[in-house]
């Protein structure tokens, strides 16, 4: 009688792992930048609406106070001098304003109508008036 020897394989070799392995960092070289771009996104969109509540808390503030409140915006930076004689300033690290400066007045109510800013290189208008009415652009 004849046998026939059966080889059994027990592992993988050295080709087939440095192919698995290539495949997964091809993958991964294809998914990472966009997850990363959509985490800076994401902050970006983060810090666009935090100073948005900023500025309905400064109008509240003024209206509160019943005195006003100038804000200063520049590059990437926000000053507001409070009546108390406070200063608060903000730096914004994916917000960069045009040069300008405005009032909240006694009542609350700015003295401009919008903001000119970029986030992450895109220009948008930010529409002060409707902000404070609650309504949306």
């Amino acid at each position: 009688m004849m046998r026939i020897a059966l080889i059994t394989q027990r592992g993988v070799t050295l080709i087939e792992l440095l192919i698995v392995m290539t495949i997964m960092m091809t993958t991964l070289g294809l998914v990472a930048p966009l997850a990363l771009n959509s985490i800076e996104k994401a902050q970006a969109q983060s810090e666009y609406l935090g100073f948005a509540a900023w500025l309905k808390k400064a109008s509240n503030l003024g209206f509160a106070n019943g005195q006003g409140i100038t804000v200063s915006l520049d590059k990437n930076t926000l000053i507001a001098n409070l009546p108390s004689g406070e200063k608060i300033e903000r730096k914004y690290e994916y917000l960069n304003f045009e040069t300008l400066e405005f009032r909240f007045s006694r009542n609350g109510m700015p003295t401009i109508e919008l903001i000119k800013l970029k986030s992450r290189h895109q220009s948008k208008s930010l529409n002060v008036i409707k902000l404070l009415d609650g309504s949306r652009e």
